[in-house]
């Protein structure tokens, strides 16, 4: 069964405190889900920085791809603390189904990556468990890849025939705040922080503020990608007294249904800068 990529919607997803979360639908992970969801994670991550480098200057990123299949045991949302708008506020920030504990690995057979040269994609086992991310040489991926599963590997196979077509983003570079040749902003002292990247129209951007060499809380704010945003400066509270990374990602591709299975295929372009007080 072929299957195409919804178009751009907005959701209204409530987490554990604050406002509802408004949000562009083709994100890397659902915002909320139900109890008995099942969900097929594929990601194909392309950072033009590290944005884990904890001091300037940035070391250039390693591509790779992640590929999680589980099913929620209850029904949730992503961990919050707070939120306002398309941003939330967490002390878990997730970056695939492995790091939500409402999610369990399921098998799933066999998901191909294509590649641009055959011999060149990668061939990735759903076998119950949430792998690390593997690296993936980004040279070797067409503009416009697929992702394709072949149905009935085994006996009460859960996943189908299916082919999804994601076509890699341009890198969203950052133009404000303004940064030295080391790719240092300063923080605004108070009121909301203004991000404005380059190029616009894919499916969906996702900002993330994260304390200079990891900790919480982390800022995400999932957001249309239309070129700018400005993040609110209550949340912002809780992080502009420390140095901190801010990396702005372009999400291509999104959720698709697949006989009784949410498909997320999407793939990642970013672009990071640093924050000192």
């Amino acid at each position: 069964m072929r299957l195409a990529l919804l178009s751009l919607v907005l959701l209204s997803a409530c987490g554990d405190g604050g406002d509802a979360v408004v949000s562009p639908e083709a994100t890397t992970l659902p915002l909320t889900w139900e109890a008995g969801n099942r969900v097929l994670l594929l990601t194909v991550s392309r950072p033009f920085r590290d944005p884990a480098t904890p001091l300037p200057p940035f070391v250039e990123g390693t591509c790779t791809t992640v590929a999680h299949f589980g099913e929620a045991t209850a029904a949730g949302a992503l961990p919050q603390l707070d939120a306002e708008g398309p941003c939330i506020l967490t002390d878990a920030p997730a970056d695939d189904l492995g790091d939500l504990a409402d999610f369990t690995g399921l098998q799933g057979g066999t998901v191909r990556v294509d590649a641009r040269d055959p011999g060149d994609g990668a061939n990735v086992t759903l076998a119950g468990s949430f792998p690390p991310a593997a690296a993936l040489p980004c040279e070797t991926l067409q503009d416009r890849f697929e992702v394709e599963s072949f149905g009935g590997e085994f006996t009460d196979d859960p996943l189908g025939d299916f082919s999804v077509f994601v076509d890699r983003g341009i890198r969203p570079t950052i133009s404000t705040p303004e940064t030295t040749p080391a790719g240092i902003a300063n923080w605004p002292a108070s009121g909301d922080l203004r991000v404005v990247w380059a190029d616009r129209d894919s499916p969906s951007i996702e900002i993330r503020i994260t304390p200079r060499g990891g900790g919480i809380p982390v800022l995400q704010c999932f957001v249309p990608d239309e070129g700018s945003f400005e993040i609110p400066g209550r949340l912002l509270d809780a992080l502009r007294s420390a140095p901190a990374t801010m990396e702005v990602v372009r999400v291509t591709g999104g959720p698709t249904p697949a006989e009784g299975v949410e498909v997320r295929i999407t793939a990642r372009t970013s672009d990071a800068i640093f924050l000192e007080p």
